[in-house]
Parts: C-alpha cells; sequence; structure tokens
C-alpha cells in the first residue's frame, strides 16, 4: 500500500499525480511500483468534500530577494498491510496539524432534512420535547455530560437565507436566548447552523461593508458561482470582518448554543482578492476559523461546544474542529407553497453515504471525528430494510449520529428503528472497516471512490473490548443476495460463536445460537444483517460464572 499524505494543510492546497492502474499490469499479481509521482501544491481547488479531486486555483505569490517559499510537508508511506499503513500516516498527519478532540461524540436531532427553511421556533421546541419524553434510548446513551442536541440550522435568519444578516427572524420571536433556554428546559444541547463566511448579496451586511468582501479579479466583488443566488464571501484577513465574526459567535455563546455546525467553509479559501494580498486562501480560511473557534471556546479553558465544518477542505480544517462532514446531504427537503413537504430520499443518497464512508472512515479520531450525516426512517420513501441499512452505516461510522426525520409525524414501526437500544449502544464506539477495502475494482474515469454498488465491500467489521466482534453485512445490489460469513474473515480466528442479531428490538439481540465456522445469511436488495459475535467458550463460561 501506497499512500501520499500532506501532513500539515496551512497555507496550500496539494495535489498528488501519479501513473498506476492495476488493469494495466499483466498477471494477476499487483503492480509494485508507481512509474511517475508528483506532488504540486497550489492555490485553493474549487471542490468540497464529497468530489474527490478539484481544479487547482493558479496563485502567485511574491518572492523577496535572497528568501523562499516553504511548501506544507508531506508524507510519502509504503506498507504491506493497506489498512494499517492509512491509518498510520493519517495519525501522523493529525499529531502534525494538531488534531482537535472532545470528550464525547454528540447525538440528536437536526431540523434541515425534514423541515429545511420552513423551520420555527415551534417545531425546535417540540422536537426537544419528543427527544426528552420519546426517545429515552438516545438520551441514555449519551456521555460524559455532553447531552443529545436539538440543532437548529439554515431556515433561522431573515427569510429567504440572508446569510450575513445572522439574526433571527419573525418565526422566532422571543429570539434565539430563549429558544435556546427552552431547549435547555428538558436537559438538552442546543445546536445552531451558520455559513459564517457567505454574505448575501441583497444583506444588510453586503450594502454597509463591501470592503469586508472578497473581490474578483476585476475588482468587483467576488459571487460564489456554485449557489443558486449571489453570495459574497466574508475577507477573514480583514480587521473589521474578524471582529464581526468575534462578536457573532460570542454573542451565539452566551445565548447558550454548544453545538456549532459551520457551513460553506470553502468559500474563504477563494483565491481572490483581499485585504492583505500575501495571505493565501488557505491561510484565510484557518485565519478565519481559528478567530471563530477561539469565540467560541476561549483558548486556556475547557472546551464545551463541539465545533463542526461541513463543505470544508478536510486537512485544512484539522486542528481548528471537533468534527467534519465526510460526504454531501443525504436528504433534500422540499418546499410547498412555504412549508415543509415530504422530503426527498432514496437509496443513492444511502450509497452515497457509504462511499463517502468507505472511503474516509480512517479520519475518525485520527483528524477529528467523521460525520457521515444524518439518518432517516421515513416512508415511503424508504423501504424499512433501507432504513436499517442507513441508521446501521451512521451508527458503525465512529463519528457524529442526528436524526433528521419530523419525528413527531413517524409511525411506530419506524420510529422503533429509530430507538432500538442495540443499535443506539454501538453510536460513538470504534468505527468498523469494510474488510477487502482495497481489492475492488477501481475506475479512474470517475470522480468519486466506490463509484458503483458492486466495489463497496459487504463486510465491515469492529472489535469491541469487551472481546466481541460486531459485523454488519450488507447488499448494496438491487436483487436479493445469499452470503457465507467465514467467521475467521470477520474476526480473525474460525472456530464457534455465539451470535445475536442486533436490529431485533430485544435488548442484546435475538440469540442465533452457537455457530461453528461460518454463518449463510440471505439478504434481501438494499438491506443490512447486524450481528455481535462472541466466542463461544468465553460466552459459555460467563453464563457458567
Amino acid at each position: 500500500m501506497f499512500v501520499a499524505q500532506v501532513l500539515k494543510a496551512s497555507r496550500f492546497a496539494t495535489v498528488f499525480r501519479w501513473h498506476y492502474h492495476r488493469d494495466e499490469h499483466e498477471g494477476d499479481s499487483l503492480p509494485t511500483d508507481i512509474r511517475t509521482f508528483v506532488a504540486e501544491q497550489h492555490g485553493s481547488p474549487l471542490s468540497q468534500p464529497e468530489q474527490r479531486s478539484g481544479m487547482p486555483e493558479e496563485l502567485r505569490l511574491a518572492v523577496p530577494s535572497q528568501s523562499g517559499l516553504v511548501s506544507d510537508p508531506i508524507l510519502v508511506l509504503y506498507g504491506d498491510d493497506g489498512t494499517a499503513t492509512l491509518r498510520k500516516a493519517l495519525v501522523a498527519a493529525g499529531h502534525a496539524a494538531g488534531a482537535r478532540s472532545f470528550p464525547t461524540v454528540p447525538r440528536g436531532w437536526c431540523s434541515w432534512y425534514h423541515l429545511g427553511l420552513a423551520v420555527t421556533e415551534a417545531d425546535i421546541a417540540r422536537h426537544a420535547a419528543f427527544l426528552a419524553k420519546r426517545m429515552p434510548e438516545l438520551v441514555k446513551t449519551s456521555t460524559n455530560g455532553y447531552r443529545p442536541v436539538i440543532q437548529l440550522d439554515d431556515g433561522w435568519m431573515p427569510r429567504w437565507q440572508r446569510w450575513g444578516d445572522w439574526v433571527a427572524n419573525e418565526f422566532f420571536a422571543e429570539g434565539l436566548h430563549a429558544m435556546a433556554t427552552r431547549v435547555h428546559r428538558h436537559r438538552l444541547e442546543v445546536g445552531i447552523w451558520l455559513a459564517p463566511f457567505h454574505v448575501a448579496a441583497d444583506s444588510q451586511l453586503a450594502r454597509a461593508h463591501p470592503e469586508w468582501l472578497l473581490k474578483a479579479g476585476d475588482g468587483s466583488l467576488l459571487v460564489d458561482a456554485r449557489l443558486g443566488k449571489p453570495y459574497h464571501i466574508l475577507d477573514p484577513t480583514h480587521p473589521d470582518a474578524l471582529r464581526f465574526l468575534d462578536d457573532l459567535f460570542v454573542r451565539l455563546r452566551r445565548d447558550g448554543f454548544t453545538y456549532y455546525k459551520l457551513d460553506f467553509l470553502y468559500g474563504a479559501a477563494y483565491e481572490a482578492g483581499r485585504h492583505d494580498s500575501a495571505v493565501t486562501g488557505m491561510q484565510a480560511l484557518r485565519l478565519g476559523l481559528k478567530r471563530i473557534a477561539d469565540a467560541i471556546n476561549p483558548p486556556g479553558k475547557p472546551e464545551k461546544c463541539f465545533v463542526l465544518a461541513c463543505g470544508a477542505p478536510l486537512m485544512p480544517v484539522v486542528g481548528l474542529v471537533h468534527g467534519a462532514r465526510i460526504g454531501g446531504d443525504v436528504g433534500i427537503p422540499q418546499m410547498e407553497d412555504g412549508k415543509a413537504g415530504p422530503p426527498h430520499l432514496g437509496f443513492p443518497l444511502i450509497l452515497s453515504m457509504a462511499r463517502n464512508q468507505a472511503a474516509r472512515l480512517f479520519f475518525d479520531r485520527s483528524l477529528f471525528a467523521v460525520d457521515a450525516d444524518v439518518v432517516m426512517v421515513a416512508a415511503p420513501q424508504l423501504t424499512p430494510d433501507e432504513a436499517r441499512l442507513m441508521i446501521t452505516i451512521a451508527a458503525l461510522s465512529g463519528g457524529i449520529f442526528m436524526l433528521g426525520d419530523d419525528l413527531e409525524t413517524l409511525p411506530s414501526d419506524r420510529l422503533a428503528l429509530l430507538r432500538n437500544p442495540n443499535v443506539l449502544g454501538l453510536v460513538g464506539g470504534p468505527a468498523a472497516e469494510p474488510i477487502h477495502l482495497f481489492s475492488a475494482p477501481e475506475r479512474e474515469a470517475q470522480d468519486h471512490w466506490f463509484a458503483f454498488p458492486q466495489e463497496l465491500p459487504p463486510l465491515w467489521v469492529r472489535h469491541d473490548q469487551d472481546g466481541s466482534t460486531v459485523v454488519a453485512v450488507y447488499n448494496w445490489s438491487d436483487a436479493a443476495r445469499p452470503y457465507r460469513l467465514h467467521f475467521s474473515e470477520a474476526t480473525g480466528a474460525g472456530g464457534s460463536f455465539s451470535v445475536a442479531d442486533l436490529w431485533s428490538p430485544r435488548r442484546g439481540g435475538r440469540a442465533l445460537g452457537i455457530k461453528a465456522d461460518s454463518l449463510r445469511l440471505n439478504l434481501p436488495p438494499h438491506s443490512v444483517r447486524l450481528l455481535r459475535m462472541k466466542p463461544a467458550a468465553a460466552d459459555a463460561q460467563r453464563q457458567h460464572d
């Protein structure tokens, strides 16, 4: 396994280029050499984390006489064990970049995926009450004093999406502090969404302070071409813009928010006209994000607030945030006459979730806590099997676990899926790793890893401290499939194991008995079997004791 990894992305965007493809090698063995390898460092590429690559921007920096430029450090590593080599490289990168940690992995509910821009203070209040009274299983699995989160997403500022004017709209008439207080009464944390560097062209901020905004090459205000309406970008190198961010996040912290979802962060890294022309896009992003992080969690004091990066280049945010989204949204809210309609969901979006988790699960705890995105169970968009599969991916991600449905509208059978104590008990543990991750075929023409269902490994495994093994066997295909689970492949050892089905509502799972060496499973389309395996001798000894 050959790994090339930037150790600390503090100034540039690093691009690795090499020529190697297994299909060009004769015979069954893999090639042992890479004929061409180049490491380049550029300006920030126009990419978001779910993309494999973006086009780097040209970067021109003045180099004074008798001086030079120092690149961001990179690591080139080779090892026979692909998983171990990749993990070693990422641990080294996390150490070099000062990766941040948080005492627990947040879990809770997010307003975006079902309620979207139609969210109101009443929606937040009713979900706080629902979570506290109807979801005790989620509350009980929270640890280290950080309670489940009710997270208010986009839609709370002046309508529609007048980002930059970060004041509550008329649907939060009592203000954000009053809303946060109502959530706290249920002994829950409260979170909030912002796109801190984006400024709507029709906002009061854009009209009052155009000098705080990035400039395009012709001197006009830069407009983010990625979005459907015009947004400018706040310049983190402008002292007054930094003071604006200070004031904003200190106020939100005083209002009682302890979870911050910061979105569209890529914008601050655009290479553009800045107040300080010597600062690169990556430096500017880190400068602005550090100011925000310090306002939320003042240096020198215990960190009580969780900071989640979304829509961000991943390595540049290491050391500044506790968690990061590793893929795109898994659901799309729908609006009908200004009100929330049934969200757009489907198995293709779940496949994207799985694909990104497979490609980036090794980031978890090495660089930050991963965020695979929310889980949803809405019918008829998802079958029960698809809902179980989606929940399993997130529960075994090792990272953040958030619910995305309008919980009060769910039928009892769908709500029961979200309340399963066996599955919720897995949240926040080690990430499950796909077996034979690097043996899947790869098509270089595709922009994404594991772009086809047959490229995603079916068997994912995690080993718990009690000696048991949690096994997830997925059927990513559109047809029913049998699967022979070989215990030596899952656990590293053959023999007899006590096996339990964790998707059963019975506490501890439904016992399937003691099985020797292997187990035959039949999986419907788009489904998962979630099992806990314990060595039979050890399990029998515990029962005897």
